[in-house]
């Protein structure tokens, strides 16, 4: 590749919650801009507003990306993209779903001015299990779960505020309606087999969308660092990781959805405390903290116990941990890839919250594992880190990757979507993907 490439070519993100440093780093937008120019447009204000102002975390400063604050001044920039696509070649990756008026109407806008002038690729590579099969449910159950009184009772078992359910309506109508207006979609990236079934149930009949092979978000970063050979400071000690979710402490997706927390700061982190006291005497490991993205814990947490908190380093943390301690987060697929064992939680006040309480027993079910109360711990914890090499294996298939491919995401789309060629940058390898 020359020194200084000609850019004839623009990825472009359009974003609809609040874009902070980890997204961008998360999509590997610093790898575009090696190949192509980038732009953000972060959507949040006029598609989250509340939620955007709920996120602890900061808004991302950087040059490339830009933060809209109006409906008005995101027409005027689809429109000068329009104008762009006549000279240059644009892929954007859309990331706004069809769930409120507002989403509703920018993707309206997306597909009346970008519609056959640009690539669009949207992503179906969640990284966590949507059906949790291998031990949470057998076919039989599913069919039998599957019928309408049956979806209806979920939705009022999983639902804990109006508010909450006017999200959850308002999701499915407008998911609905998308259904009868063009897609402006060209390609689509999906990552496991639960992701693929769910991106063809969701492939217009009248739009032929590119299938892409690819991996989730840290299957991918993984395969990335990997590349690169990035070094870690191996620690001077046996450590075990806690995958920490921003809450309770720090606004988490409930300030969006409108769901109610369950478990309150005053319980939640004096219990984990004694918890991890009692865990380190059984198992002479010291626990650390990966922090979340949206939460802004200091750097020795008091909440913690004075433990150590660590921010964009959860890859390092894992690969270099003893084992890892999570609720139910999806960077549990850097244990899977770096085969940890993972020690499932939750609390006497976590275990009213249904939904939480699925997404905790499915994926520990998945990987052979069985939940641990904070509050009612077993005498024996040690006992319980092991792994399950086949289940491991299996839920990399279900939710991480597609393709045996080690080409991460960003070549996948540089190469196979945007028709770039990246010559030595990337380890060549038998390409091994499919599109369809």
């Amino acid at each position: 590749m020359p020194d200084t490439p000609v850019k004839e070519f623009l990825f472009v993100v359009i974003y609809p919650y609040k874009f902070t440093d980890f997204v961008y780093d998360l999509i590997e937008l610093g790898d575009f801009k090696r190949y192509c120019d980038v732009l953000v447009l972060d959507i949040s204000i006029i598609t989250t507003p509340k939620f955007s102002k709920g996120v602890s975390a900061k808004r991302s400063e950087k040059n490339e990306v830009v933060t809209l604050s109006s409906l008005l001044s995101f027409i005027r920039r689809v429109y000068e993209l329009r104008k762009r696509s006549a000279k240059i070649n644009i892929c954007i990756l859309n990331e706004v779903p069809y769930s409120s008026p507002s989403e509703f109407i920018c993707n309206l806008i997306i597909t009346a001015f970008l519609r056959r002038k640009c690539v669009i690729l949207n992503q179906y590579n969640g990284g966590v299990p949507i059906h949790y099969l291998g031990g949470a449910l057998t076919p039989n159950e599913i069919t039998a779960n599957s019928g309408f009184l049956a979806k209806a009772l979920r939705f009022f078992k999983n639902t804990s505020t109006l508010s909450e359910a006017r999200k959850k309506i308002s999701s499915v109508l407008f998911g609905s309606l998308a259904r009868f207006v063009p897609s402006a979609t060209t390609h689509r990236l999906v990552a496991g087999e639960d992701w693929l079934k769910l991106a063809r149930q969701r492939k217009p009949a009248s739009n032929q969308i590119k299938l892409v092979f690819g991996h989730g978000n840290d299957y991918s970063n993984n395969l990335l660092q990997k590349l690169k050979s990035v070094a870690f400071t191996l620690p001077q000690k046996k450590i075990a990781i806690l995958l920490d979710g921003a809450g309770p402490m720090y606004g988490t997706d409930a300030v969006h959805t409108g769901r109610k927390v369950y478990f309150t700061t005053d319980v939640w982190y004096p219990s984990l405390t004694r918890f991890f006291d009692r865990l380190e005497d059984q198992t002479g490991v010291q626990i650390e903290i990966a922090g979340h993205y949206k939460s802004t814990h200091p750097a020795m947490a008091q909440c913690f116990g004075n433990r150590p908190v660590h921010y964009g380093k959860t890859r390092e943390l894992v690969q270099n941990s003893e084992f890892v301690i999570t609720r139910a987060s999806t960077a549990i697929s850097y244990a899977v890839m770096f085969k940890k064992p993972i020690l499932f939680i939750y609390s006497n006040q976590l275990k009213e919250d249904h939904l939480a309480m699925r997404d905790i027993r499915g994926m520990a079910a998945m990987l052979g594992d069985e939940p641990v109360n904070i509050d009612e711990p077993p005498i024996d914890i040690e006992g319980l880190l092991k792994i399950d090499e086949g289940r491991y294996r299996n839920y990399e298939k279900v939710c991480l990757t597609s393709t045996s491919s080690q080409r991460p995401n960003v070549q996948i789309i540089l190469e196979d979507i945007m028709n770039i060629n990246t010559e030595s940058d990337f380890t060549k390898t038998s390409p091994n993907w499919r599109t369809k």
